[in-house]
């Protein structure tokens, strides 16, 4: 006896969805299951033949379907999705789910920021890196599609803003080597003054108090600060040198006594021709001499570029 085609196609629906829902699970069908979902199995029960109905559901239709299945799982185009979201087999998805399943808590494959927030309450083992690297994904993605908020707008009229102080900006002569040793000579006599007012301390509650952790840091920068302006200084001793800009000691007291004396004899040669002019003139008319023999002692000096070929 065969029973009524309505119920007959009810039956395929319950037991097709069934399957579906074991093969979700990560369970394995039967070759007498995998039958029925080809749309080949007929079976006989107390003599009742129960043939496919040709409106049954196509298996390969299905899995193209982005909908979910009949009894809420997903579909199979969800999984493929799920399977290149997170570079997955849908073998191990279908665990996911299942966890989920059995800890009361839905694996949330359709939200990968979700995903390490889940698997640190569901799952034993390190988190996989796939799963870091779907979540960081989405991260990027939203933060990239989210426009920026406009700045608030001030309750009350802004305050003028304060002029800039003025910056003593020094010339580019300045940027030169022996500029920046005299600099650096300053930076080191000011962190100096800093450390010894640190050791004295201040004053409260009648008591000297002395900053250890201020002091140490001082002292460090004292002492770095000193490295580098020996340093510096043994390279300014050789800069000038290369440029000549440097003499030796000897040479320079040898130059400084020749000058010396120049002006030595300079200075007795003008007494000599001064003194018989000042008889019989004024104090004031003997300033006047004075003055204007001296300038052309100074003068017949820097011409000769002190020489001993001076006038008489």
């Amino acid at each position: 006896m065969k029973i009524p085609s309505d119920l007959a196609q009810q039956l395929l629906e319950t037991d097709f969805a069934n399957l579906c829902g074991k093969l979700s699970a990560g369970g394995n069908l039967t070759t007498a299951e995998r039958k029925m979902l080809e749309g080949n199995l007929t079976t006989t029960a107390k003599g009742t033949t129960i043939s496919p109905s040709p409106a049954a559901p196509d298996l390969e239709q299905l899995a193209s379907t982005p909908e979910a299945l009949p009894n809420g799982e997903a579909s199979a185009g969800q999984i493929a999705l799920w399977e290149q979201i997170y570079d997955t087999k849908r073998r191990q998805l279908y665990r996911y789910i299942a966890t989920g399943r059995e800890l009361g808590i839905p694996c949330p494959l359709d939200s990968p920021a979700a995903m390490p927030d889940w698997w640190a309450k569901c799952m034993k083992q390190k988190i996989k890196p796939k799963i870091l690297e779907a979540a960081q994904a989405a991260a990027r993605q939203s933060t990239a599609s989210t426009p920026p908020s406009p700045p608030p707008r001030p309750s009350s009229p802004a305050e003028p803003l304060a002029p800039l102080p003025d910056f003593d900006i020094p010339n580019a002569p300045t940027y030169d080597f022996p500029a920046q040793v005299a600099r650096l000579r300053t930076e080191h006599q000011r962190i100096q003054d800093q450390l010894d007012a640190a050791r004295r301390g201040t004053i409260v509650d009648g008591f000297r108090v002395v900053s250890q952790a201020d002091c140490e840091s001082l002292l460090r920068q004292s002492l770095t600060l000193t490295a580098e302006l020996r340093k510096s200084e043994s390279d300014l001793l050789a800069w000038l040198n290369t440029r000549g800009q440097l003499s030796e000691t000897a040479i320079v007291r040898a130059e400084n006594s020749r000058i010396a004396g120049v002006i030595h004899g300079a200075v007795r040669r003008l007494v000599k021709v001064v003194r018989p002019m000042l008889n019989g003139k004024t104090d004031p008319e003997q300033d006047s001499l004075w003055d204007a023999k001296v300038r052309d002692c100074f003068s017949a000096l820097k011409s000769a570029r002190f020489t001993d070929s001076l006038p008489a």
